[in-house]
């Protein structure tokens, strides 16, 4: 069976068990998954949470959100623009 290794990860930072923080450092862990782009989508707006979502991921977007931005975003992701 084939390992799937995604292109790109949509994560909340606030999420049950585990924060999007500390599941992107165990995915820099792997070599698998070190390079694979994070754009992170929070409810969270205070300027903490905003300074690392930048420094850890490509996109930091606050909730709520449009899907048009969004979509943007990841075209320039994949257009790397």
């Amino acid at each position: 069976m084939d390992k799937k290794i995604p292109d790109l990860i949509l994560l909340d930072i606030m999420m049950p068990g585990m924060s999007g923080w500390m599941l992107t450092d165990r995915l820099r862990e792997k070599n698998l998954w070190r390079d694979i782009p994070i754009i992170f989508l929070t409810g969270r707006s205070d300027k903490f949470a905003e300074e690392a979502g930048k420094r850890l991921s490509i996109n930091f977007i606050k909730k709520p959100f449009d899907l048009i931005d969004i979509k943007r975003r990841i075209d320039r992701v994949f257009n790397n623009t």
